[in-house]
């Protein structure tokens, strides 16, 4: 039996010896039973030891008053909830730690659950139950960290230091050969069923990885309409470790340009002139209609251009109107304007003969001229009916 002193406890009229305990009883009837287990209300000081207790005896407590509990062993509370917490701050009732389910620890605020660690060890934040998040070719995968919120910024995360934030994405296999991935960045959409993978940023590999040797590439994937997963081959966009961008391939061609596309550059139709004189800041390719200052002229062929820079270069096959005029003949419809400096011209078929040239000076912003070998210009009537066939080059 447990040695137990009872004091300021009043208006007990007898004590009766049980086999494994004993009870107390005042003149109002209430009992007192101290033994294998405590029952009952006990409103002044319980002092002793309890070594003489057997089997699996309970101690009910409804409050303890004091400054610090200490338990050696465990203590075992109630499951709780997310009004009612089992572990709270004083004052604060309905904020703290609850156990909803087996394996699973919850954080309750102002009575609503915050976050939970569920049973598979995921981390759940502002929702309490894991999604799965397909990866490529519908591969489920639930991460093991999850933030679900409303509107913008909804689930957020933000990184603040003293020298700024940091996001590491670690694969912690040792690395051998080329093409193993390191990390993922997946951004994804609900498709009122599933999550669905939009784009993609993946760092894999790119050669026979060594000690303090890993070469690696990016990879940027983005989904096309009509399909649930983003395109793998070719991805949008990939940067070797030798720097190489390539665009649209997975081909790097050798000794090629740190820029590699498999379609072409397009550039805006107006052009955006930089004033840098290495970069390229125009490119534009199309038909122009020559035409003859005075008569209608015959095109034999469809006229084109190709501007690159603020270099153009014009094709014609015309055949003049037959006429006689004696003004200055000229060769108007040029697609873009000329600068200060001349041109070029190429005849690669004319009916004039020998002795001719064009555009070795210009007459107007979209014109050029036509002369004879010793610079003289022709009239509309020289050139009556003959057909020149060329190209010209010129700066705008």
């Amino acid at each position: 039996m447990a040695v137990v002193n009872v004091n300021g406890i009043s208006g007990i009229n007898s004590i009766t010896a049980q086999s494994n305990a004993l009870d107390f009883y005042n003149s109002a009837g209430n009992t007192l039973s101290i033994g294998a287990s405590l029952t009952g209300n006990v409103t002044g000081n319980v002092t002793g030891n309890a070594t003489g207790l057997s089997g699996t005896p309970n101690i009910t407590v409804g409050t303890i008053g004091a400054t610090s509990l200490v338990v050696s062993g465990i203590t075992t509370v109630a499951a709780g909830s997310p009004a009612a917490p089992s572990i709270s701050p004083t004052g604060d009732s309905n904020t703290g730690i609850f156990f909803p389910s087996a394996d699973t620890i919850a954080f309750g605020e102002g009575g609503v659950e915050a976050a939970r660690i569920d049973s598979s060890g995921r981390l759940l934040i502002g929702t309490s139950s894991a999604e799965s998040i397909y990866r490529i070719s519908f591969v489920n995968y639930t991460p093991l960290i999850q933030a679900k919120g409303g509107a913008f910024p909804g689930g957020s995360l933000a990184l603040t230091g003293t020298e700024g934030g940091a996001f590491w994405l670690t694969n912690s296999t040792t690395q051998s050969a080329a093409n193993l991935e390191l990390g993922t960045i997946s951004i994804n959409g609900y498709d009122g069923t599933n999550y669905l993978a939009g784009a993609r940023i993946q760092a894999f590999t790119d050669g026979t990885c060594g000690a303090n040797d890993l070469p690696t590439r990016m990879v940027f994937m983005t989904t096309p309409d009509g399909s649930a997963w983003p395109i793998i081959s070719p991805p949008a966009m990939t940067i070797k470790n030798s720097q190489e961008v390539l665009i649209g391939t997975n081909t790097r061609t050798a000794n090629g340009g740190v820029l590699q596309v498999s379609n072409g550059i397009t550039f805006p139709a107006t052009q955006s002139a930089c004033s840098d004189p290495n970069t390229l800041d125009d490119y534009e390719e199309g038909t122009w209609t020559p035409a003859a200052n005075s008569g209608a002229l015959t095109s034999n062929a469809t006229a084109t251009y190709t501007k690159i820079g603020r270099t153009v270069t014009v094709f014609f096959d015309i055949t003049m109107p037959t006429q006689v005029d004696g003004n200055s003949a000229r060769l108007d419809g040029l697609p873009f304007g000329f600068g200060s400096s001349g041109a070029g011209v190429a005849l690669g078929y004319t009916t004039y003969g020998a002795g001719v040239t064009m555009g070795t000076g210009f007459l107007s912003a979209s014109s050029f001229s036509f002369r004879d070998i010793s610079g003289n210009l022709l009239t509309l009537t020289n050139v009556s009916g003959k057909r020149f066939a060329g190209a010209c080059t010129y700066s705008v």
